[in-house]
């Protein structure tokens, strides 16, 4: 009885946009992570748990993934492989499908099997899910007689063994007799060369991610900087800040990347592309919709962001969006409010004045109480 072909799979991930995010100001740049992405660390063990390789595919160079990887080293041992802007001549002839000169990893990057059965891809450049959508499952004459002519450069005499195999005058149609020639060729490659170029018999899953970032640009940390080091901030304000940064780690990007790994685990092979971004649609547009209205209510804070401020703040990476403002500034009140309390107690007769007024104070819970 002939053995069952154990099916190899991978998760390729982007960086740029899908787990973290840059935000640059003059000669400053600023790395922040996805929120949650603890919990997609933990579901990626889970994937290498089932013997399911985990690659990054990025068109950062070495210096930019090597900050991302500094902040979270957990991905050093996560990821099997790591293809970049700068190690693109390792990989670049077996993993190209279009002309490198029309189609380089400085502005784009390959969409390639990288020599496994069933791949879930994680990018939210939608350019990407075109080539998916091309490459995997198109017969697409144009495209054909483009993929042809590469694949000829770089395998001539797979390309010479293809040709000599199939009788054109057997077809009509010039475009049939391409594409069986490309079919024959993919065979062919794949059985001789150590990699799969990507044809009918490879089973794709692309999910965007949503991306993220697109929502924290500078000026919107100049505004909330300026905001949070304002003197004459009030809690009440203090609050809307706090409850717009809250909402935005909140951010349901990670949670859906985990969900599609979780169907990814368990999904029998089954050749063709699978797009699951539509069951999570709903979901996403509901957190911006309510990022939306939370950062609204902050329009009205106008503060000016002191000099230099902000080149201070981007000059380090962050774990999460706007890591450590909240904390200082809460300090700050909570500072303000003790000196406050000591003058009332040291002044006679004080404390009896002001006692039959309720004074709203926020706990940390972000739940309200008065003294009465």
């Amino acid at each position: 009885m002939e053995e069952k072909k154990k099916i190899k799979k991978a998760i390729i991930l982007d960086m740029d946009e899908t787990l973290e995010h840059g935000i640059t100001d003059r000669d400053n740049i600023m790395m922040v992570l996805r929120p949650n992405i603890d919990q997609l660390i933990a579901k990626l063990y889970e994937a290498k748990q089932e013997s399911i390789d985990i690659i990054l595919c990025t068109t950062a160079n070495n210096l930019w993934v090597e900050r991302f990887l500094n902040l979270k080293p957990e991905f050093k041992d996560i990821f099997d492989k790591i293809f970049n802007h700068d190690n693109e001549n390792i990989w670049r002839n077996v993993n190209y499908l279009k002309s490198p000169v029309e189609y380089g990893i400085k502005t784009s990057k390959p969409v390639t099997a990288f020599g496994y059965d069933s791949i879930l891809f994680i990018d939210d450049a939608p350019k990407v899910k075109r080539e998916i959508k091309d490459i995997y499952l198109s017969e697409d004459s144009f495209m054909a007689s483009e993929l042809l002519e590469h694949l000829c450069n770089i395998f001539p005499e797979e390309a010479d063994e293809s040709y000599k195999d199939i009788d054109e005058e057997l077809y009509e149609d010039e475009d049939d007799y391409e594409i069986n020639i490309l079919k024959k060729m993919l065979k062919t490659i794949s059985e001789k060369k150590d990699c799969i170029i990507p044809s009918e018999q490879i089973d794709a899953t692309y999910f965007s991610g949503f991306g993220f970032g697109s929502d924290m640009f500078l000026y919107e940390i100049e505004s909330i900087l300026g905001a949070i080091k304002d003197p004459n901030l009030n809690p009440e304000e203090l609050k809307k800040i706090k409850q717009y940064i809250e909402h935005l780690n909140k951010e349901p990007g990670c949670q859906m990347m985990c969900s599609v790994i979780d169907t990814f685990i368990q999904k029998e092979f089954m050749p063709g592309l699978t797009l699951p971004d539509q069951m999570y649609r709903k979901e996403f547009e509901e957190y911006t919709g309510q990022k939306k209205k939370y950062y609204g209510e902050l329009s009205a804070l106008e503060s000016k962001c002191p000099e230099g401020a902000l080149e201070e703040y981007i000059s380090t990476d962050k774990l999460y969006p706007y890591e450590g403002l909240i904390t200082e500034k809460t300090k700050a009140f909570q500072i303000g409010i003790t000196e406050i309390t000591k003058k009332l107690i040291e002044t006679p007769g004080t404390l009896d004045a002001i006692s039959t007024v309720p004074i709203e104070i926020e706990k940390e819970t972000g739940e309200k109480g008065t003294n009465d």
